[in-house]
Order: C-alpha cells, then sequence, then structure tokens
C-alpha cells in the first residue's frame, strides 16, 4: 500500500491472472475505487513515493528481472512497465536522506545486491553487491538519515548500515536469535523496533536502545504466529489493553532468552552463528562474469519487454 501526494491511500496487489491490480482511495479519508490493473505478470509487488509525489512501484517479473512503473504525476495516471534487468526472488525499497529510493533484493546468489537513484525522483544505477548469504531483506531509516538492513542469514539476525546519510555501507553484524519471519517498524522517538517469529513461533522484538545507535536483547511477545507486520498509532493517547493470545500446547519457549538450538529445518540442525563475519551458504558460489554486474544463472536471458509465461499444452 502508498500514500498518494495528496493523502489518498492506494492498494496494490497480483490478481488471479498474476497482473499488478490497483484501487484507490476518491478523496483522502474517503470510499475506494473499484480494481483496475496495470498489467504484466508479476510478484512481489513493492511500492515506494519519489521525492517530487509521484509513486513508483517494483515487482519481479516472469522472468526473474526487477521492473517498475511509475506515476507519470502525483496523483496521476501510470507509465508502462519497465526493466532494471538482474535475477532476483525477494526486495525492498528504501528511500535516502536526500530522497533517492533504493532497491535491495537477493540475488541468484543469494547475496544482498542494491540499486539507487542516481538523483532525486531521475534515473538509476546499475546493480552492486553487499555480499552475504542472505533471505527476507528488509530496510529502514536511521533518525539520523542512514538507511539499515536487516536479513535472515542461516536463522540469525543480520544487519548493515550507512556509515553517513546517503554513503556507503558498513559490513555485517549479526543480531542473533534464531528467527524466519521479520519486519521492521520505527517509535515516536526514531528509534527502529525489530519483530520476528522465533523457533518457538511466538512473536519476539528487539529494539534500538537510542535514536540511531545500539541494540537491545531478544524479549518474548509470546502467541504462536505465523505472518506478522507493524504498524505506528496515531498519538492520541493509551487504548484498552488487548485480549491475551494463546499459545498451543507444545510451545514452551522460556521467558527471557530466544532459543537458538535445538530446532530443526528441513532435517538438520540448525545453531546461531557467531558474530562477526556473516556466513554464505556453501551452496553460493561468486558468479564469474564482470565485477558490479548482478549474475543471471545459465538458463536465463535478458529481455527487453515484459515475458507473459507460456501456457502449458
Amino acid at each position: 500500500m502508498g500514500q498518494n501526494a495528496d493523502g489518498r491511500l492506494e492498494v496494490f496487489a497480483r490478481g488471479s491472472d498474476h497482473a499488478l491490480w490497483h484501487m484507490w482511495q476518491t478523496a483522502p479519508g474517503s470510499g475506494w475505487s473499484g480494481w483496475a490493473s496495470l498489467g504484466g505478470w508479476i510478484d512481489a509487488p513493492v511500492v515506494s513515493r519519489n521525492a517530487d509525489g509521484r509513486l513508483e512501484v517494483f515487482v519481479i517479473g516472469s522472468d526473474h528481472a526487477l521492473w517498475h512503473m511509475w506515476q507519470t504525476a502525483p496523483n496521476s495516471g501510470w507509465s508502462g512497465w519497465a526493466s532494471l534487468g538482474g535475477w532476483i526472488d525477494e526486495l525492498t525499497v528504501g528511500q535516502n536522506a536526500d530522497g533517492r529510493m533504493e532497491v535491495f533484493a537477493r540475488g541468484s546468489d543469494h547475496a544482498l545486491w542494491h540499486m539507487w537513484q542516481t538523483a532525486p525522483s531521475n534515473g538509476w544505477s546499475g546493480w552492486a553487491s553487499l555480499g552475504g548469504g542472505i533471505d527476507l531483506p528488509r530496510v529502514s531509516r536511521n533518525a539520523d538519515g542512514r538507511l539499515e538492513v536487516f536479513v535472515i542469514g542461516t536463522g540469525a539476525l543480520w544487519h548493515m548500515w550507512q556509515t553517513a546519510p546517503n554513503s556507503g555501507w558498513s559490513g555485517w553484524a549479526s543480531l542473533g536469535g534464531w528467527i524466519d519471519e521479520l519486519t521492521i517498524g520505527q517509535n515516536a522517538d526514531g528509534r527502529m523496533e525489530v519483530f520476528a517469529r522465533g523457533s518457538d513461533h511466538a512473536l519476539w522484538h528487539m529494539w534500538q536502545t537510542a535514536p540511531s545507535n545500539g541494540w537491545s536483547g531478544w524479549a518474548s511477545l509470546g502467541g504462536w504466529i505465523d505472518r506478522l507486520a507493524v504498524g505506528q498509532n496515531a498519538p492520541v493517547g493509551a487504548s484498552a489493553a488487548p485480549p491475551a493470545m494463546p499459545g498451543p500446547a507444545m510451545s514452551d519457549a522460556s521467558a527471557g532468552a530466544m532459543p537458538t538450538a535445538g530446532m530443526l529445518v528441513a532435517g538438520s540442525a540448525v545453531s546461531a552463528p557467531s558474530g562477526g563475519t556473516m556466513p554464505a551458504p556453501a551452496m553460493a558460489a561468486l558468479p564469474s562474469g564482470e565485477e558490479g554486474a548482478m549474475p543471471l544463472p545459465a538458463t536465463e536471458q535478458v529481455v527487453t519487454a515484459m515475458p507473459a509465461p507460456q501456457t502449458p499444452d
């Protein structure tokens, strides 16, 4: 979901035909249009807003490249589809302190790759690798304007951050735990907070101890969860306490310490990695080719028009 420059919300979704569909509020805080198709054959749509107010949608095409389309003017109609290349299977989008959008994605080598606008509301760089062996990339922005990326690496939470706003990147560092889902929120005072599903299927969280600063340890919020999302309330005072979420009988995690060992994933025991250097999975061999070029699997070809999948005979 995105928000137009005039305040109207707009929802984007993949339809049963695998095209991108959208609907929008007819006025800020008001009712909704019907569904309309924007075409293509897409997966994992993500929406962001340019510095000039125009929404831009990023998707994975049927060729696994990054595709995008954008409003031709704020609160207005849409361009056609255009490819930004690469071969990706997960993506997220952040916005730099100077307004430039930056896309982060997992490449065919399971590393984190990124590309960025060369100027606010303008064209794009090529792909560049940030390394690692990652899953579920998420991005948020510190109170001081520095982007920070969070990923799952061999079960634990890992992160890297810009060393200054609109600038280069740190190395990888581990925040520990054992998680398989995550999302990021931001408190009213600017501190980021990570929410994740632990190996006991409970909701766990950790938070910055000060804006743009270090991190707490993990703490459990209980329950037994599947998907998760986070939002920010309007500052209108406290609400009534919600009812307690029941956990299933087999949920036996102890409070205070996130379990990290003894869990089985695909038949293999998993433990939290030690800090320092992010491990890459054994199968993630570095691709051959020019440095800085995102690798394509041997079976893939670069295309110039968004392809639709072939209908099976």
